[in-house]
C-alpha cells in the first residue's frame, strides 16, 4: 500500500510537472504569439483613438515633446515608474499604521472614512498609476514611433494621426512578439512612454502657472 501511494503521488507530481511544461510551451508556442498581438493591436489601437477623442489639443505636444527629448524621457520614465515602484511598498503600509493610529484616537469613529474613503481613493490613484505605466505608456510610445517612422522613414508628404497610430501599434506588436528580444522593447517603451507623459504634463503646468503679462 506504502509504495502503491506513493506511485500514485509520483505520478500525480510528473503529471502536474507535465501539465506545467505543456502550458508554457502552448504560452511559448508561435501560435499563442500570434493571438496575443492581434489582442494588443487592437486594445492598443482603440486606446489610442479614445485619447484622440479625449485628448486632441495634447496630442501634438505629447508628440514633439517625445520627438524633441527621448533620451530626457527614458530617464524620467524610469525615475517615476522606480518612485511608483516604492509607493506601492510603502504607501499601502504607511496608510495601514495610520489607520490603526487614527482608530484609536477617534476610538474607532474615524475609521470608516479612513479605510473606505481615503482607501477607495488610494486605490483609485494606484490604479490609475498602473494603467499609464502598464498599458497608456506603450500607446504613446508606439504612437510617437509610427509619426517618426511615417515622417522621417517612409517620407510620407501628409501626416494623419491615425495612421500613425496604426503604424505604431502594428510595428510594436511585432517587436514585442519576437522571441528573445520582446521584452526589451517592451521596456523601452514603458520607460520612454512614461516619460514622454510626465515631461508633457510637467510642461503643461507650468505654462498655466506661468503669468501672462501684456
Amino acid at each position: 500500500d506504502v509504495i502503491h501511494t506513493q506511485k500514485v503521488q509520483s505520478e500525480q507530481e510528473t503529471g502536474g510537472f507535465r501539465y506545467s511544461a505543456n502550458s508554457w510551451a502552448q504560452q511559448d508556442s508561435p501560435e499563442y504569439r500570434v493571438m496575443r498581438a492581434f489582442r494588443q493591436l487592437i486594445s492598443y489601437f482603440a486606446i489610442g483613438a479614445l485619447a484622440f477623442w479625449l485628448c486632441k489639443k495634447q496630442i501634438t505636444t505629447i508628440r514633439e515633446k517625445g520627438i524633441a527629448s527621448p533620451g530626457k524621457a527614458f530617464g524620467w520614465g524610469f525615475l517615476v515608474i522606480l518612485i511608483g515602484g516604492l509607493s506601492l511598498l510603502l504607501v499601502p503600509v504607511t496608510f495601514i499604521l495610520l489607520g490603526v493610529l487614527v482608530g484609536v484616537l477617534s476610538l474607532g469613529g474615524l475609521l470608516y472614512a479612513w479605510y473606505g474613503v481615503l482607501g477607495a481613493v488610494l486605490v483609485l490613484l494606484f490604479t490609475v498609476l498602473l494603467f499609464v505605466v502598464g498599458t497608456l505608456s506603450k500607446v504613446v510610445a508606439a504612437y510617437i514611433f509610427g509619426s517618426w517612422l511615417m515622417k522621417d522613414v517612409f517620407k510620407a508628404k501628409t501626416q494623419n494621426q491615425w495612421i500613425d497610430l496604426l503604424v505604431g501599434v502594428v510595428f510594436y506588436v511585432i517587436l514585442r512578439a519576437l522571441p528573445y528580444v520582446g521584452w526589451a522593447v517592451a521596456l523601452a517603451a514603458t520607460l520612454y512612454g512614461t516619460g514622454v507623459l510626465f515631461i508633457s504634463m510637467s510642461k503643461k503646468k507650468k505654462q498655466e502657472e506661468t503669468p501672462i503679462t501684456e
